[in-house]
């Protein structure tokens, strides 16, 4: 039996603001994705980082990426007949009921049904589970991944949750959405989360010195090569570049330390916060 079985979840990724929610969803799907990843399932990003707190606008901005996510066939751009072919359940319906009765080579049957097409094409939520579909013959699951939502309000937060439970019956597949710790607890104990059977995946934020060390490591390695060095900074001269260079390697030499000021003193005032860390790394170096 070559059939695939799947049911649909949603899985919650929480984790402390600047714990890098998005950067492991990222790494996890398009940084060397398990085999698994590659050859059975689409992915599409929702990312709601620019998305105003507005339902209405967030619902509008959900369909939209989805639909971009999903199409990567580009069938909905296609002729009418691959559209009658990616929504044939509701072309069989027609054929008995509202185009019944009318010639297929008449002005009166192509005009109704190029309204009916339009009418299906305009239905995101039809068209984002026909997609699905699609590619479950292909023998490809759907994952999607609402991400950003964590930082709306309670409401909104519950609103982008109940959304995702909806579109994982939709498409039948994975859907992952990111929440804040806190936020997390309390919809599971007393809001929208106690409702649902649902999995969460804690994410802890890394060792801060860990993350600066691999980081300068990396501007190390692009600095030794002066093809790289040069398309980074086209003035960088020879004795900047090896100045630069000196730098790096005292501070790499700094956070191996055990008792390393300056990563205490980082650690202290971003309190997990690995974007706050970076930001206040970045202003230290200026």
């Amino acid at each position: 039996d070559d059939a695939i079985v799947r049911a649909d979840a949603v899985v919650v990724l929480f984790g402390g603001k600047g714990a890098g929610k998005s950067t492991f969803v990222r790494k996890l799907l398009h940084h060397r994705p398990p085999r698994e990843i590659v050859d059975h399932s689409v992915i599409a990003v929702v990312d709601l980082l620019e998305c105003p707190e507005d339902q209405a606008q967030i619902n509008a901005e959900v369909w939209k990426q989805l639909i971009q996510g999903l199409d990567g066939r580009n069938l909905l751009s296609g002729g009418r007949e691959e559209l009658l072919s990616l929504f044939s359940d509701r072309y069989t319906i027609a054929q008995k009921q509202v185009l019944a009765g009318l010639d297929t080579t008449s002005d009166a049957y192509n005009l109704q049904l190029n309204a009916l097409v339009k009418e299906w094409l305009v239905d995101r939520e039809y068209c984002v589970a026909r997609l699905a579909d699609s590619w479950t013959a292909q023998k490809r699951g759907a994952i999607v991944v609402l991400d950003n939502t964590d930082h709306y309000s309670p409401v909104n937060q519950d609103y982008c949750f109940t959304l995702a439970q909806h579109i994982a019956s939709l498409v039948d597949g994975l859907v992952i959405i990111s929440m804040r710790e806190e936020r997390f607890y309390s919809s599971r104990m007393h809001g929208t989360l106690d409702a649902f059977q649902n999995n969460g995946f804690h994410l802890s934020s890394p060792p801060a010195q860990l993350v600066f060390h691999r980081r300068l490591a990396y501007v190390l390695r692009i600095l030794d090569d002066p093809h790289e060095a040069r398309n980074i900074s086209p003035t960088l001269s020879d004795q900047r570049n090896l100045e630069v260079k000196n730098l790096c390697r005292m501070l790499i030499g700094e956070f191996r330390r055990r008792n390393s000021h300056l990563s205490n003193f980082l650690r202290a005032c971003a309190h997990g916060n690995m974007r706050l860390s970076l930001d206040m790394f970045r202003k230290f170096l200026l």
